[in-house]
């Protein structure tokens, strides 16, 4: 089988784990990187001839072009591991968040504010001032500040306007620096880790200096992860919870889950499952 890995960064982990995992698998693998082709409509494409699979590793870094060349594949008829339009609703991190409470699930109250007014009325609605601000197009835990204070929050807000960034503004959960990464892969949960901010942050994402164990999952927590997978119609994600006081709460869901730390935190070998599903993708 012909695997195609569209991603900007060939570099990375994840990438060369996944390349390993096919190759043992016996497959031939390519890295495509999505600014090196030019999209193109009712015109054959090179790229996509002779493929049989593909596996989107889109990060908003470079979202569109990404989402141009996973879709140059769909048209071409070759079968991806995770559709171009569910990658999207789950990079709209404010999209996805309608769609989660929609199908039911706890998120975090959440607005768009064009200015500062809106902004505090926001928070009169919800009744704290304490607030977590992100860029819609942030990645890693980057473009994600926390505020004490309205005016705290009203210069993070104004700044990134400022820069012509589209801002999330949520409620912030309390749950003792900690997160949970939930792993699905084709509607079975493959595990899940407790990552851990760094001392001095509130971000849990290893990218920014947490650290990450493997956390057991429970029927509550499996079933949590399997209902936002479907809402967002993802075959491969990563479901972020946070454990509040009141229950789960679904923060964001991640199209393009890193490998690193969750295969060294559980043990399991995610590269291949990953691989395993792109050959049933393959199949129909």
């Amino acid at each position: 089988m012909r695997v195609t890995i569209v991603s900007h960064q060939v570099e990375l982990y994840s990438n060369q784990r996944l390349s390993l995992a096919a190759r043992a698998r016996g497959h031939t693998v390519s890295i495509l990187d999505p600014l090196s082709i030019t999209p193109a409509v009712g015109v054959p494409m090179a790229c996509t001839a002779g493929c049989d699979v593909v596996i989107p590793r889109v990060v908003t870094l470079v979202l569109d072009h990404s989402l141009l060349a996973v879709s140059m594949f769909e048209q071409a008829g070759v079968p991806c591991l995770n559709a171009s339009s569910a990658i999207a609703s789950a990079a709209n991190k404010f999209a996805a968040l309608c769609r989660l409470a929609d199908a039911g699930i706890a998120v975090p109250r959440s607005c768009l504010p064009r200015d500062a007014a809106a902004l505090r009325a926001f928070a009169r609605q919800i009744g704290h001032e304490s607030l977590v601000l992100k860029v819609m197009r942030g990645f890693g835990g980057d473009g994600v500040m926390e505020a004490d204070t309205l005016d705290v929050a009203q210069a993070l807000l104004e700044t990134w306007l400022d820069m012509g960034r589209c801002v999330l503004v949520q409620e912030r959960i309390y749950c003792d620096m900690k997160d949970l990464r939930v792993v699905v892969v084709r509607g079975q949960v493959v595990g899940a880790i407790q990552r851990t901010a760094a001392e001095g942050d509130f971000r849990a994402n290893v990218s920014a200096g947490g650290t990450a164990i493997a956390f057991a999952v429970d029927a509550e927590l499996e079933r949590l992860s399997l209902t936002a997978t479907a809402a967002l119609g993802l075959e491969v994600c990563g479901v972020d919870v946070l454990l509040s006081d009141s229950g789960p709460v679904v923060t964001e869901v991640n199209a393009c889950p890193g490998l690193k730390a969750f295969e060294e935190a559980t043990g399991v070998d995610l590269a291949d499952r990953i691989i395993v599903a792109a050959e049933e993708v393959a199949k129909g």
